[in-house]
């Protein structure tokens, strides 16, 4: 088993020791489109990225900061490197 894993734009990146130049908007965007919320532990596929738009999109609406929106946005990016493993209703 390798100690990294090659990201979308061909990046070697470590999990256990990133380094914070090759985190790329492609890699997180590409990954989180093609990860299933829940583990895949539900009815129909839904796409950690897709939620990721709607809690920004839901922000942007309540009018929150531009600011809150990315951080909206980006608030699952790290599962593009490591599955946090986590599902909630």
């Amino acid at each position: 088993m390798s100690e990294y894993i090659t990201t979308y734009t061909g990046n070697h990146f470590k999990p256990t020791n990133p380094d914070p130049g090759l985190i790329r908007i492609e890699d997180i965007a590409h990954a989180l489109s093609l990860i299933c919320r829940g583990n895949g532990h539900v009815k129909t596929f839904w796409s950690v990225g897709e939620h990721c738009i709607c809690c920004a999109k839901e922000a942007a609406a309540r009018g929150l900061s531009d600011r809150m929106v990315l951080a909206c946005l980006l608030h699952d990016a790290s599962e593009c490197y490591m599955s946090d493993g986590t599902f909630t209703v």
